[in-house]
């Protein structure tokens, strides 16, 4: 316990010293159980970290229906596509549902997002997040949506519902096919500027990123030589219009180090 000891006073050194906002949930995925956290269960505006959610939403109703993942085409029209897709940049188009997955979570294309948010529905999804145990998550909005920002609409996540989201995904990959290619697309996530920071050895890492102005969140499983944990870090608060999104990235990213140090070091 001296070892977690001193990891709770790394992470409270450097939380106490962040002029935002810092919720954390580290939880070992072994034996025998550790975990560490503060402020896991509040409620957060989630930016893209909803996106786990609409995923397993998606597979829920992909398996209810007995729909093809890689066959069941969408249209994506042009007055869908927003102005920071770049998936999408050559104009409309039909997908299947495996691509618009695929760009929703490695690329985390709002576009896509909001083409599955669609066909979904708001209250299949929110009706989903309570039957799975996910207690701060909520869709109230598409991507991108200011008109619906300034109206006092947004979505919502915590750091112990993205965990939940994650462990059944974990979990189901081990005996349901589709469930381990999501696995396998969160594998592939092509932002590095948060958890992955500092970690020059490249573990595997299933995980998630989100942002928006005074926001920064990372979250996802770890798969080391060392041992198999959850950490997410999620970050707001912090004044908009300046440094403190570097500053925030550097934070995950060092917090993020520590964890993984401690595993080598144990």
């Amino acid at each position: 316990m001296d070892k977690l000891n001193e990891l709770k006073d790394y992470f409270d050194a450097q939380v106490c010293s962040f002029p935002g906002k810092v919720q954390y949930l580290y939880r070992d995925l072994g034996e025998p159980v550790r975990s560490l956290s503060d402020k896991e269960k509040e409620q957060v505006i989630s930016a893209s970290m909803i996106k786990i959610a609409i995923m397993l939403c998606l597979f829920e109703k992909i398996q209810e229906k007995n729909i093809s993942f890689e066959q069941t085409m969408l249209p994506v029209g042009k007055e869908q596509i927003l102005p920071d897709s770049q998936v999408f940049e050559y104009g409309e188009r039909e997908c299947s549902l495996y691509e618009l997955t695929v760009w929703m979570m490695e690329n985390s294309d709002n576009t896509a997002t909001n083409v599955l948010m669609e066909y979904l529905g708001f209250s299949e999804m929110n009706s989903f997040f309570g039957r799975i145990g996910l207690k701060q998550t909520k869709a109230e909005r598409f991507m991108l949506d200011y008109d619906a920002i300034a109206k006092g609409k947004n979505n919502y996540i915590s750091p112990e519902d993205f965990y939940i989201c994650m462990r059944i995904l974990y979990e189901k990959k081990k005996s349901d096919q589709l469930y381990e290619k999501g696995w396998g697309i969160m594998l592939h996530n092509r932002d590095h500027e948060d958890l992955m920071r500092y970690l020059y050895e490249e573990p595997l890492c299933a995980h998630k990123s989100g942002e928006l102005e005074g926001i920064e969140h990372d979250a996802g499983i770890f798969i080391t030589p060392f041992g198999t944990y959850f950490l997410g870090i999620f970050v707001s608060g912090y004044r908009k219009g300046s440094k403190m999104e570097t500053e925030a990235m550097r934070l995950i990213g060092r917090l993020s180090r520590r964890v993984y140090d401690f595993y080598k070091e144990r």
